[in-house]
């Protein structure tokens, strides 16, 4: 293989793959605005409770069903009954004697310790569309360093995409060389045809092996054990919020809490702030 060959297959390969990455990426963005003609409600993921069925940044979109048809193992959309004006989304894991829910974040030990009424329900998870929605935790997170990348990362991949591919150089078109039959320049015309229709074979197989993974967040049943009355069933066990002084005694990513009777991890360092005062600092795991 010449230098010419090579040059042609690594333009190829690399505005392929460009390619194949924007068209995924559009499905995806596309796949988790559709369903808003249905009346289905998107919902990015901003905290990790849900993993590793549902990811942060992910999409994952609701749709209301009657309460009679709630069922133990749905990941149900709720109004958050520890904040006003937030939403929770955890798995259902047990009711209790008055009908009321409890639920339960996957990556959670115990089940969250406030119940929720069923007309505080807003849905049931039916699809997850991975990845779209990294960039919106990121801005809300304050996180721009890798905001940064992606979006240089995805100017990236507009500029490969533009690359023209073939089968041969530009040289090759030179009206005035003249070619042989079945030489690279006689192929020129279906190469393009050929990349395009290979990028969408790649992208739908892309999009079917993430599709499989999504519908499998949701027909994940809980675990569950055998669930007493008894008072201190939802007892926090971590320590109490304390006011910081300073940067020697601020609470850093992992830390955890218990304020207004829920327990709460830091998901940033050097935080002294509360979670009523800056709710985007910590994540309410119980």
């Amino acid at each position: 293989m010449n230098a010419t060959s090579v040059r042609v297959v690594v333009r190829n390969l690399l505005a392929g793959c460009a390619r194949t990455v924007l068209i995924t990426l559009v499905c995806l963005l596309a796949w988790s605005v559709l369903p808003l003609a249905l009346g289905w409600q998107p919902n990015v993921v901003m905290t990790g409770s849900m993993e590793p069925a549902i990811m942060t940044g992910d999409v994952v979109v609701t749709r209301q069903v009657p309460t009679d048809q709630l069922r133990v193992g749905h990941v149900l959309l709720v109004d958050d009954p520890v904040q006003d004006g937030r939403t929770l989304l955890h798995r259902y894991d047990h009711a209790t004697d008055t009908g009321d829910l409890i639920l339960r974040g996957d990556a959670n030990d115990d089940v969250d310790s406030t119940p929720v009424a069923t007309e505080h329900v807003r849905g049931v998870g039916t699809l997850r569309i991975p990845w779209v929605g990294q960039l919106a935790v990121w801005v809300t997170h304050g996180r721009f360093f890798p905001l940064t990348l992606a979006l240089l990362g995805l100017l990236a991949l507009l500029g490969l995409a533009r690359i023209p591919t073939g089968s041969s150089d530009d040289t090759d078109d030179d009206p005035t060389v003249p070619s042989r039959p079945g030489t690279a320049t006689s192929r020129t015309a279906t190469a393009p045809a050929a990349s395009a229709r290979a990028t969408a074979v790649i992208a739908s197989a892309l999009l079917v092996g993430l599709t499989i993974p999504a519908y499998a967040a949701f027909t994940t049943t809980t675990q569950t054990t055998t669930h007493f009355a008894a008072a201190d069933q939802f007892a926090p066990t971590a320590p109490e919020w304390v006011q910081p002084q300073g940067a020697h005694d601020a609470y850093n990513i992992g830390d955890e809490v218990t304020f207004d009777g829920a327990v709460y991890r830091s998901l940033i360092d050097a935080n002294v702030h509360s979670p009523a005062v800056y709710p985007a600092g910590w994540e309410r795991i119980a």
